[in-house]
Formats: structure tokens, C-alpha cells, sequence
């Protein structure tokens, strides 16, 4: 065979896989729009998926861990007043703004979920100063560290599943 030839069939092959996925693309969805049974609900906008609804649970609870003393530090990629500037945790993650916190491991396990004012942090760190009921919160610029300063609040955790 040549490579005319070849390469022809080449073609006509992929044109082929492009008409069959537009085709899916195309009919999927419409199937899953025709499927009108309550106990199924859309998952994927483009796939069409259809899975069984699960019954819903309530949101889980929240405990209270006390109030805790909420300093702040910038994840600058510098070596200055807030850390070494690598911007690795403890447990080896890279540290997030305004989702990273450190804590007394002590106090909060590490990779507890925390809700301070009604965000959630990640317990990813431990700062080298941060003793008892004190966390660091991390944010991204040093200036903002100065400003948002030391605050008091009520941290919170999800209480355990059963």
C-alpha cells in the first residue's frame, strides 16, 4: 500500500472518531434530558451521567474549640519576620493564603478543618511561637499580616461523623 493510500485512511479514521464523539456529545445529553424519573438527577453537563439522588444529610455540626488568639503571617517567598519564605507546611504541603493555618499540635491535630468567622483553614502547620489556644493565619502580603494585626475569636471544628 502507498502512502497516498495510507495516509487517506489515516483520515478518513479520525474524521470518523470526530463524527462519532459530536454525535455523543449531541445525543447523551439529549437521552438524559428525556430521562424524566425523580429518582435521577443531572450530574454532568457535558457527559449526561445520571446517578441515583442520595438521601441528604444535614450539614455536620460544629464544636466549638474555645477562643483562640488569631496572629497572622505573609507567604512571601522571602526569608523575613513571618518564616523562612519556602513556603512549605509541616506536613509538607505549599502553604495557601486565607486557607493555611498553623497551630499547637498539642492543642489541634494536624489537618483538622477549623472554622474561624465562617471559613474553613486547613490545620497544615505549626508556627514556631504559636503555644496553647493561638493559630497563624496565613495571608499573602506582609502588609496585610501587619494590618489584619492579633484578633480573638471562637474557632470551631466538624464535629466527628459517626
Amino acid at each position: 500500500m502507498d502512502k497516498h493510500k495510507k495516509r487517506n485512511i489515516l483520515c478518513l479514521i479520525c474524521i470518523a472518531i470526530v463524527v462519532i464523539y459530536i454525535v455523543l456529545m449531541i445525543a447523551i445529553p439529549v437521552r438524559a434530558a428525556l430521562l424524566d424519573d425523580k429518582d435521577y438527577q443531572e450530574v454532568g453537563q457535558v457527559t449526561g451521567v445520571t446517578t441515583p439522588i442520595q438521601d441528604k444529610k444535614p450539614p455536620p455540626k460544629l464544636v466549638s474549640l474555645g477562643v483562640f488568639t488569631v496572629y497572622h503571617y505573609c507567604t512571601e517567598p522571602y526569608a523575613h519576620i513571618c518564616g523562612e519564605g519556602h513556603g512549605i507546611t509541616k506536613t509538607g504541603h505549599k502553604v495557601q493564603p486565607y486557607r493555611t493555618v498553623a497551630v499547637d499540635p498539642k492543642i489541634v491535630s494536624l489537618g483538622s478543618v477549623l472554622i474561624i468567622d465562617g471559613r474553613e483553614y486547613i490545620a497544615d502547620d505549626v508556627g514556631g511561637a504559636i503555644r496553647g489556644f493561638e493559630v497563624d493565619l496565613a495571608v499573602r502580603k506582609h502588609e496585610e499580616a501587619i494590618e489584619l494585626g492579633v484578633i480573638e475569636r471562637t474557632m470551631f471544628v466538624y464535629e466527628q461523623m459517626q
